[in-house]
């Protein structure tokens, strides 16, 4: 009896020990820089996507051949669609390419590759699995050994498109326009390609889906196309000497399916975020789900196939 009991205090102080030091691990891992979290978020994120494709119920086009990425690396620039960590992981699945992510939620084209400040939550819509309250400045050492960059988004600039469009040679900080900060956008990417002497890569740019209204907008994507929004793009992609993957046309989500390939999400009047939202009674079909990312992943795949993107 007594080394019944001698061997159970032994198993209690050896779980003690366990739990004490996960929960020090966990303190550890928490206070270390975003730099050094980052790669090991990245791996999680990629073997999710990878367990998410081998288990996925839908024939959403994954299973189309593909042209082989494999010796490519890719770097996915965004907001809260890219910060998801979905889309450009099944991506990377489908072209059997090495794709890594500098996004954050909330932001727009200047804070993509100047940082941004602290923002506030916005209580799941707009997912941002970054784990981190600001995004750093891009900087040379991310793009350094990159084959492209893929721009994804910009869904958060429809409101300084539609009262500061500008013009297509616009450059920020002179011109605070739209046009303006595309350029300056595409201006610092390049500059930091150019400090990594790394001349080879490709620039594209892939627009916003045909997104619906969510609770902190009230306009969808088919109103700012009819005000210009996607020829203004093409432009700014010509003069920025981009390449062009218009997913209004390619990803296959428009009106009659936003049910299917949207978020969906209403925010619940208890919550504390309810009364920051101007349109807090808009489900959320800007946001992507699981089979939408997949959509914008086949459909970027196809592009690079399709237009022989090397």
């Amino acid at each position: 009896m007594k080394v019944f009991k001698s061997k159970r205090g032994r198993v209690t102080l050896y779980l003690a020990c366990l739990l004490l030091l996960i929960v020090v691990l966990g303190f550890t891992y928490k206070s270390l820089p975003y730099e050094y979290k980052q790669p090991t978020k990245e791996k999680i994120y990629a073997l999710k996507a990878r367990i998410e494709i081998t288990s996925y119920q839908f024939d959403d086009g994954q299973n189309t051949v593909f042209a082989d990425y494999s010796d490519k690396k890719i770097l996915a620039i965004g907001d809260s669609q890219t910060a998801a960590y979905r889309w450009q992981y099944y991506l990377a699945r489908l072209i059997h390419a090495d794709i890594s992510t500098h996004a954050k939620g909330g932001i727009g084209m200047l804070a993509m590759v100047d940082g941004d400040r602290i923002l506030s939550n916005t209580d799941g819509v707009g997912l941002d699995n970054t784990g981190r309250n600001n995004i750093a400045r891009l900087s040379s050492k991310e793009v350094g050994d990159k084959d492209y960059i893929i721009v994804m988004g910009l869904y958060n600039e429809n409101d300084c498109f539609e009262k500061h469009r500008g013009s297509r040679y616009d450059m920020y900080p002179t011109d605070t326009t739209y046009c303006g900060q595309f350029n300056y956008m595409v201006k610092r990417i390049k500059e930091e390609l150019s400090w990594a002497n790394n001349t080879r890569c490709k620039l594209i740019l892939a627009t916003p889906h045909l997104f619906g209204k969510y609770p902190y907008a009230d306009k969808d994507a088919y109103y700012y196309r009819n005000i210009g929004m996607l020829d203004t793009l093409k432009v700014l992609s010509v003069v920025n000497d981009m390449e062009f993957c218009d997913l209004t046309q390619l990803a296959g989500i428009d009106s009659t399916n936003w049910n299917v390939f949207q978020s969906g999400k209403l925010l619940l009047e208890s919550s504390p975020y309810y009364s920051m939202a101007q349109y807090p009674n808009n489900r959320d079909n800007l946001h992507l789900n699981q089979r939408g990312h997949m959509k914008i992943a086949v459909a970027i795949a196809k592009w690079l196939t399709d237009n022989n993107v090397h």
